[in-house]
């Protein structure tokens, strides 16, 4: 008994969807399709999402308001009918046909199992070339094996199944309403829960890639989460554990002014197409640091 869980916003759903129902179909075992469109602006996608609920065994809520990440996962879990969720980000597709099989499968085995994210093999295109060099480097860094040598700090909500009385003891902060963190944060809880995570080699392909500035636009924005939630997230965050070594050495300062010095030259660099990854990582830190140096 497996509920498929699938928020979204301003993005269509229908070939998710339907590629879900198409393997559930095929299976013994009970399976139901939740999907909450939170509020999309985008009319056409919210015309498209509504008329899901006419596929077999999938059920659609159209959020009166957007209520954010958080919010939207956590109220999908609360309709649920079955003991299992299995939450999936919108812009993904199964990469196996055995998606559904392989976690129902894993029924049991732990209070939480985690699948991977995979992308295509060639970048879609030049202005996308950020965003996909960083997501295959984790490819390669988040292989299950290693995943599982890190369980907590290695979770994402991307592609994941969890058992709905694991979900009731953590559940979603619904304080994180913008880009970022909310992942981090919900792995340390279950660590803190003393819940189990198995990583596996179920993949998701990440169908949706964002062009350079809009994926650069995120990386701001999930710096000022961190930066809102840092008293939460001292600990879990790399990132956070950088900026406080900078500020331990009382170097916040130049930090800032780093930043502003060096900003145009590295985003000149981020939004072409030969972005560098290192390049990225400085960028992360002085942004944060620059950021926290305003209080």
């Amino acid at each position: 008994m497996l509920s498929v869980l699938i928020p979204t916003y301003n993005f269509d759903c229908t070939r998710l969807v339907r590629r879900l129902a198409e393997e559930a179909e095929s299976l013994s075992s009970g399976i139901e399709i939740l999907v909450a469109d939170d509020c999309s602006n985008d009319s056409e996608v919210r015309q498209a999402n509504a008329l899901l609920d006419k596929v077999a065994g999938c059920r659609v809520f159209m959020r009166p308001q957007n209520g954010g990440r958080a919010m939207t996962r956590n109220f999908l879990a609360s309709q649920a009918r079955f003991d299992h969720l299995l939450f999936l980000d919108a812009d993904g597709m199964p990469a196996r046909k055995s998606f559904l099989a392989d976690y129902a499968q894993m029924a049991g085995k732990s209070d939480v199992v985690c699948g991977s994210i995979v992308h295509p093999d060639a970048c879609p295109s030049p202005d996308k070339s950020l965003r996909y060099r960083y997501e295959k480097d984790a490819e390669r860094r988040f292989t299950a094996e290693k995943r599982n040598a890190r369980p907590y700090a290695s979770f994402r909500s991307f592609n994941f199944m969890i058992t709905k009385e694991a979900f009731n003891m953590v559940g979603f902060d619904e304080d994180f309403k913008d880009y970022g963190y909310e992942d981090l944060l919900f792995g340390r809880q279950l660590q803190e829960k003393g819940l189990r995570i198995l990583h596996i080699e179920n993949p998701m392909l990440n169908t949706d890639i964002e062009d350079n500035d809009v994926f650069l636009q995120k990386i701001r924005e999930s710096n000022a989460t961190l930066k809102k939630f840092y008293t939460k997230l001292r600990g879990s965050s790399s990132l956070i554990r950088g900026y406080e070594l900078i500020r331990s050495c009382h170097l916040q300062g130049l930090a800032s002014w780093l930043f502003k010095r060096c900003k145009k030259g590295l985003e000149s660099n981020l939004l072409s197409s030969n972005p560098s990854l290192e390049y990225l990582k400085v960028y992360k830190l002085l942004h944060l640091s620059s950021l926290m140096n305003e209080e």
